[in-house]
């Protein structure tokens, strides 16, 4: 009977400790549910956040591509393969539209490959009227411009229409220099509809479409200034001129920087090799090459990328870890491991700060030496010139191609060096 009693008191209890641990069981797994929902709703706003950048950033590209161009409007037409459509990524004074790939004068744009320029429009037989009839707009000029992929392929249309009259400035017709300078935006923004587009994109490629957009945004507010200072047509020719091959060029040095820093770590034998550049407001710095995913913004007073700009003086860690200066919070969003550190300040000619080339780990497991230094620092030294100008503020030609030269023999002597 006493036995019996026990038993059944196990029994009772082993259902209770069953029971209390479905409780658990079904606790824990609400938990996890909430927490993977909580962690794909912070991905979606991630991604909408990203999304309405890359909005803001086409939106202002073409806003001021639209004032450089005196045009009345500009749209960023995109190619829907699928659909054979061509449709409105980004408008200014007109709503969103899709047509079909082969309507109107951007349609023969795109099926042909190839710029076309139209005086009057309504005397072009391509032109579609529709939608003037539709709005009550009136058409008159038009120059559209194919946007190519890196392989030639055509992937959309950049078009501007109605070129104003400016005082003191003649044309109302779009010329040559419009031509050229809209083909060297078409080359940027083919970089960015590239990597930022397509469905399959990643985070990284993403991130390198808005750096890229970022860069020419830079580059036309500071044109759009420059350009108040045009009193003629023949100063307005220089000046488009000018900005046309400030823009070509710094997509040339932008990727034979790209390369350097690839063979500077390959080099070194380092982890990882990232290019900060600094703000125009001198505040922030920001990673125009890097190995990771995410681009990276540093205030100018915090850090080791700060250390070494306040220091303007190269900053070599054994363990970042066990020196007080590093902050671990990249670190810790990412699940990257920060040990050895090489940061060295990237100078203008005028010895001013405009970057902070920075090395991380060792392969080998080792801490950087000397002549680790004197690679990076004559690395740094180079792309100062090209940083100082072409990333961030245009230059004259002869400086471009200057820097180019400079760049290109600098990645020769580090490409034998790398044999």
């Amino acid at each position: 009977s006493d036995s019996h009693s026990h038993l059944q008191s196990m029994e009772r209890h082993m259902k209770e400790m069953e029971e209390k641990l479905k409780r658990e069981e079904s606790e824990l797994s609400v938990q996890r549910q909430n927490s993977e929902r909580a962690v794909r709703l912070l991905e979606m706003t991630k991604s909408l956040s990203n999304t309405q950048k890359i909005d803001d950033l086409f939106a202002s590209v073409m806003s001021k591509a639209e004032n450089l161009l005196n045009a009345d409007r500009a749209t960023l037409f995109l190619l829907d393969k699928k659909k054979k459509q061509l449709w409105s990524r980004v408008s200014t004074g007109v709503d969103p539209i899709r047509i079909p790939m082969d309507t109107g004068i951007v349609g023969q744009c795109v099926m042909h490959n190839k710029p076309l320029r139209v005086d009057d429009a309504y005397k072009c037989q391509f032109f579609n009227q529709d939608v003037d009839r539709k709005t009550g707009y009136k058409t008159k000029t038009v120059l559209v411009m194919p946007v190519r992929s890196s392989s030639g392929e055509v992937i959309g249309a950049l078009q501007v229409i109605n070129k104003q009259e400016t005082e003191g400035l003649g044309s109302i017709t779009f010329d040559d220099n419009d031509e050229l300078m809209l083909e060297s935006l078409c080359d940027h923004i083919a970089v960015a509809v590239e990597h930022c587009e397509k469905g399959d994109a990643t985070k990284k490629e993403h991130m390198e479409g808005m750096s890229r957009l970022q860069a020419l945004q830079d580059q036309l507010a500071l044109a759009e200034q420059r350009e108040l200072d045009v009193k003629n047509d023949q100063s307005r020719a220089d000046f488009m001129m000018k900005l046309t091959q400030s823009l070509s060029g710094s997509l040339k040095i932008d990727d034979i920087i790209k390369q350097v820093c690839a063979q500077t770590k390959k080099l070194l034998g380092a982890e990882r090799v990232t290019l900060f550049v600094m703000e125009r407001d001198g505040r922030t710095l920001f990673t125009r090459v890097t190995e990771g995913k995410d681009t990276i913004r540093v205030p100018v007073d915090k850090g080791i990328v700060g250390e070494t700009v306040r220091l303007k003086q190269t900053v070599v860690i054994a363990d970042a870890y066990e020196d007080p200066r590093f902050n671990r919070s990249v670190d810790l969003r990412t699940g990257f491991r920060t040990k050895a550190v090489l940061s060295i300040p990237v100078l203008s000619a005028l010895g001013e700060v405009v970057g902070v080339l920075q090395s991380v780990n060792k392969l080998d497991g080792s801490e950087f030496v000397d002549s680790d230094v004197k690679v990076a620092q004559q690395f740094a030294m180079q792309v100062g010139m090209s940083v100082a100008n072409s990333l961030a503020h245009g230059e004259s030609e002869a400086e471009m191609q200057k820097n180019l030269q400079l760049m290109n023999q600098m990645s020769a002597e580090l490409e034998f060096l790398k044999l």
